[in-house]
């Protein structure tokens, strides 16, 4: 009944000349209030030395439980990965981070850090847009498609953290033409795959998996430009206006 449906790998949408798959999130965040907000926070990490790190954590979803023991396992193994470049861990948690989970994850942080725990309405003393400009590489959780995407827009490595999903929304094999046909009529809803979001990321180059080497080569996200261009078309308007 749509004219064009805008999708990226973990909602699993069959292929249609009306579904137009996208790698990542359309999520941007406005590069001027990224500097602003780096120019901001740098007389206030000024202290740590670098490189810096920094660790953007999510948190509960449909597949993913960030418990205590895996946020605390997370601290451990990001500052042992920084010690071992002399760095230091700038981490920020978000609106989905559970407080046991941010608990664990502060007490675990070891050497050289800045820990921020999120707060609602204390958008003065988030410094989430100011790691984004000054870090010069990310850990996400897996958990995040808008974390991964935000953090892979600067142009820096970004390593994703991964943990086992919840009981029952284990990965599924590639589903047969019954299973497709079935999504196709809006019988069901299929369950996201995070996975194949991160596999799309890890094919351009924007990710890489916790505990590997960034990749060489890096193709930038195209996808605001496919679908404004897409968008425009339908509407039988040129590719671009002139600024």
């Amino acid at each position: 009944h749509f004219d064009l449906l805008l999708t990226m790998p973990q909602f699993r949408l069959p292929q249609r000349p009306n579904v137009l798959h996208l790698t990542g999130v359309l999520n941007r965040i406005d590069p001027d209030a990224a500097r602003a907000a780096g120019e901001q926070w740098l007389p206030r990490l000024a202290h740590l030395p670098r490189p810096w790190t920094a660790v953007l954590v999510g948190g509960n979803s449909s597949a993913y439980l960030l418990d205590e023991a895996t946020a605390a396992r997370l601290g451990r193994d990001a500052s042992r990965m920084v010690a071992a470049k002399g760095g230091s861990l700038l981490v920020t948690t978000s609106p989905r981070t559970p407080e046991g989970a941010a608990a664990a994850l502060a007490a675990a942080v070891e050497g050289p850090s800045f820990v921020y725990r999120w707060q609602r309405d204390d958008a003065a003393n988030n410094p989430y847009k100011g790691f984004l400009a000054l870090a010069d590489d990310f850990v996400t959780t897996i958990d995040s498609a808008s974390l991964l995407v935000e953090a892979a827009a600067t142009g820096r490595p970004v390593a994703v953290f991964e943990w086992p999903r919840r009981h029952g929304a284990a990965r599924s094999g590639t589903p047969g033409r019954a299973w497709q046909l079935a999504v196709e009529l809006g019988l069901f809803k299929p369950p996201r795959d995070f996975d194949a979001y991160v596999d799309a990321m890890r094919e351009r180059g924007l990710a890489h998996r916790f505990g590997e080497e960034p990749p060489a080569l890096r193709r930038p996200l195209d996808d605001l430009e496919q679908a404004v261009a897409r968008i425009r078309a339908m509407f039988d308007l040129p590719p671009s206006v002139p600024a």
